[in-house]
């Protein structure tokens, strides 16, 4: 049996047997990178995808839970929405 490189390995340890690069592991890859992108529908979305990106939402929400404190992200986010709604063409 030939060695593997260290990226054919981790393709490799996706799926049974985990020796060997087969089909089962590129299917699995395949349905794994599958990932809906959620359409912007306005300044609150676009917020929300940088805070969460930056970490930023992760330690709001880690203070806001160790506080008893709600922070209120989600109504804010709903708001901005409103009131800067993204236009598609």
């Amino acid at each position: 049996m030939k060695k593997l490189s260290p990226a054919q390995k981790k393709i490799a340890r996706i799926a049974h047997p985990y020796d060997k690069i087969t089909g089962a592991d590129f299917k699995a890859l395949k349905k794994k990178k599958k990932r809906k992108k959620m359409k912007s529908r306005g300044l609150g979305d676009d917020i929300h995808k940088l805070t969460t990106r930056t970490g930023i939402k992760s330690a709001v929400d880690f203070f806001s839970k160790g506080l008893n404190i709600p922070c209120g992200c989600e109504g804010r986010r709903e708001a901005m929405n409103k009131l800067f709604p993204k236009r598609y063409k």
